[in-house]
């Protein structure tokens, strides 16, 4: 009885510690937490020493999350972080409310 033992689950299993925007590659955990670090403001070499890691691997990395996202700059990096979720607008950056 029952579906197949094979049957796909809901799909958010493996991937949660992934993040996935649609139609781009998931980034992986230390990605994700470069790109927090980078986006809150830190310097390659801030937070190469807050991860534990060379700032070349920091550089790795946020090469490969540039290509993974598509993004060009830091303020691209950064938009792509607060639309993940992996950071929030600070609090004088949001647009003014009349």
């Amino acid at each position: 009885g029952g579906g197949p033992a094979c049957a796909p689950g809901p799909g958010l299993g493996r991937d949660r510690a992934r993040l996935r925007p649609p139609g781009r590659p998931a980034l992986a955990p230390r990605e994700a937490a470069t790109l927090t670090l980078i986006a809150q403001g830190l310097t390659h070499a801030q937070a190469a020493r807050r991860l534990g890691i060379s700032e070349a691997t920091v550089n790795t990395y946020l090469t490969r999350i540039r290509s993974k996202l598509d993004v060009g700059n830091k303020a691209e990096l950064t938009r792509e972080a607060i639309t993940l979720g992996l950071v929030r607008r600070r609090p004088g950056s949001a647009d003014p409310v009349s």
